[in-house]
């Protein structure tokens, strides 16, 4: 039996019509579950209250804050918590503070939970052991790497290829389809959601009693890790979301989002979210750095559609390559303007970078 708990005794009685959030955490208990039910109380709604046609003072203001009924649940633990909350007003001004009240969990509260919770378990397992099998990949092949890098496996191309985004995500949800087969609701798990989907995940006991899910409390994210060759040097991480409109009885299908970390992310050695900063110029053609940067970073700031603004100089500078042959290469400049997915939205960057390129 899952545990559920309100710091109230769970009760059986029917529960009425409700539309409500579950704020999923991690690492909550009851008070971190108080504290963020509180932060999420609906604010105050002020109106006027002089007569028509007379000027209004500072007084003629009456503040009201609606109650709102929200669920906190933590999927680690399996515990549940529910609550009433609602901002106290005093005519002019409410507090800031909103007062939190413990409900009992009804029935139909305790059949969302049990689904949301097989659910989350079947999905993080199925996340957590594609990557086991990832980092076992790794460990067991030997990555001696020639001067010559494949730019056409370049993990930049995600950056800079709707078609390679897609395909990325389809593929990244096969795995962890794959990897979940046969368990609880595997059944239901389907590919990457499309961008026209919606973006949350909603599971209904009946079409009038049903909760809307938000993760923004999660401290442990589920993570899914793409590499190409050498993994200390190419790597792109995911956060894993799952999406849908799903009953406690399985009906409907639950989608993928993929939400790439740049942060966390290597690029042929480069952290990613260095490399595409905003407003930010990278100086590759330095001393220091020109002899060390891929020609596969190269390859991607000086073409594409992704390049906004090229510019060359005209006055070439003679110079060794890797090889110690001479030869010449030209000051150039471009801007680039990339786009990826986070929980927040499209993050679109533009950086500008300075190299040294072949003269044209």
């Amino acid at each position: 039996m899952r545990l559920l708990v309100a710091l109230c005794l769970f009760t059986g009685f029917a529960a009425q019509a409700a539309h409500y959030t579950t704020y999923a955490c991690d690492t909550c208990d009851y008070q971190k579950a108080a504290r963020i039910a509180s932060l999420n109380a609906t604010n105050q709604e002020c109106h006027w209250t002089n007569r028509p046609g007379t000027n209004p003072t500072p007084d003629d203001v009456e503040c009201y804050a609606p109650a709102k009924t929200l669920v906190v649940a933590n999927p680690a633990t399996e515990q549940t918590f529910k609550f009433r909350v609602q901002k106290q007003c005093h005519g002019t001004y409410c507090d800031d503070t909103a007062a939190v009240t413990d409900l009992p969990l009804a029935t139909d509260d305790y059949e969302i939970m049990n689904t949301f919770f097989e659910l989350h378990q079947t999905i993080s397992n199925a996340v957590l052991d594609t990557q086991n099998n990832l980092e076992a990949q790794v460990q067991a092949q030997s990555y001696a790497q020639s001067s010559n890098e494949n730019c056409e496996n370049s993990l930049l191309k995600y950056l800079t290829s709707v078609a390679v985004r897609n395909d990325t995500s389809q593929r990244m949800a096969s795995i962890i389809i794959a990897s979940a087969e046969g368990k609880s609701w595997a059944n239901y798990l389907k590919k990457a959601a499309p961008s026209s989907s919606q973006h949350n995940l909603t599971i209904s006991k009946s079409p009038s009693y049903s909760a809307t899910f938000n993760f923004e409390n999660m401290q442990f994210p589920l993570r899914h890790t793409i590499t190409s060759g050498d993994p200390a040097k190419n790597m792109l991480v995911f956060t894993v979301d799952y999406v849908g409109n799903v009953t406690t009885r399985g009906m409907s299908e639950i989608h993928f989002l993929f939400n790439l970390e740049r942060h966390n992310s290597i690029v042929h050695g480069e952290n990613l979210q260095i490399l595409t900063s905003p407003d930010t110029t990278h100086n590759f053609a330095h001393p220091s750095r020109a002899p060390e940067i891929s020609a596969c970073i190269i390859d991607y700031i000086s073409e594409g559609a992704h390049i906004g603004h090229s510019e060359q100089s005209q006055t070439p500078i003679t110079m060794p390559d890797k090889n110690g042959i001479l030869q010449q290469r030209c000051p150039t400049t471009t801007q680039a303007t990339v786009c990826s997915s986070t929980k927040e939205g499209q993050n679109c960057t533009t950086t500008n970078y300075h190299f040294l390129s072949a003269c044209h």
